[in-house]
């Protein structure tokens, strides 16, 4: 009996296995697959398998975390307020990029606020409170009084209005009647001469009533000064007349006060031995 010889077998490749997972956790990475000379494998001396055993390409794993960044900032805004202080805002948006896959947001302010100065508004002056009423103008009979007021609630500035209308307000106002000073009237006629012969005196008065002081009105009477010494006797014997006198002067009158009152002479009789007769 002939003895089996065993022909030769080539290997053959089997199927593909499944691609592995991109080796890469972001961006660009690797993956591949295997196969095995094994369908069949080679025996008794027969080829092995032709060809790549294992295949690989480019592959992109799961996308990697972006960082946010700020764009541009915009432009200001107008002033909030045309005059006094006011306030200006800018913004920016985190997109350049846009964070994605996780990735952090930016980091910072999204706005900015500043403060802009521009010229005062103007302030309209407006009334402060009337004053009390001022004390009358005159101390007796008519005269007036007045309330004031300020343009001061506020003043007015930076070209604001003045306040329009008064800001004196007068007010008749009456005090008790005015003092009436006194004043002479006429001298009345002169009297009688005292004595019918010889040295005499006469005498006239006036009176204190042309006006009559009323009302408080002033006067200072006069006084008298002392009386001066008797003059000499007008006669040696047979009786005589001597003088004395006194001034109103200790005060004068004044502001249209009474003169003195009585007489500013005085006489009395004097020597009145009978004078001897040389028979």
């Amino acid at each position: 009996m002939s003895e089996l010889i065993d022909l030769p077998i080539n290997g053959n490749w089997g199927s593909w296995s499944s691609w592995t997972s991109c080796n890469s956790n972001c961006g660009s990475g690797k993956r591949k697959r295997i196969r095995r000379c094994n369908n069949p494998l080679p025996a008794f001396g027969g080829s092995s398998c032709i060809g790549k055993s294992e295949e690989s390409h480019t592959c992109t794993g799961s996308s990697c975390p972006v960082r946010g960044n700020w764009g541009s900032w915009s432009a200001w805004t107008g002033c909030s307020s045309s005059c006094n202080s006011g306030y200006q805002t800018r913004h920016r948006v985190c997109n350049n990029p846009v964070p994605s896959s996780s990735g952090l947001y930016c980091n910072g302010r999204s706005f900015e606020v500043r403060n802009c100065n521009l010229a005062k508004c103007p302030v309209d002056g407006s009334w402060g409170h009337w004053s009390i009423l001022s004390k009358c103008s005159v101390t007796c009979g008519d005269g007036f009084q007045q309330r004031t007021r300020n343009c001061d609630n506020p003043t007015p500035s930076f070209g604001g209005s003045s306040c329009t209308g008064v800001d004196k307000l007068p007010l008749p106002c009456r005090q008790i009647h005015c003092p009436v000073d006194g004043d002479w009237s006429e001298w009345v006629v002169w009297s009688v001469c005292s004595y019918s012969c010889g040295s005499g005196v006469k005498t006239r008065t006036r009176q204190c009533n042309d006006p009559s002081p009323t009302y408080g009105g002033v006067r200072f009477d006069g006084d008298w000064s002392k009386w001066s010494s008797w003059s000499t006797c007008t006669a040696l014997c047979n009786g005589g007349i001597q003088e004395r006198a006194r001034t109103c002067d200790a005060p004068a009158p004044s502001n249209r006060g009474h003169y003195c009152n009585g007489t500013a002479t005085e006489s009395q009789p004097c020597n009145n031995v009978h004078c001897q007769s040389n028979v």
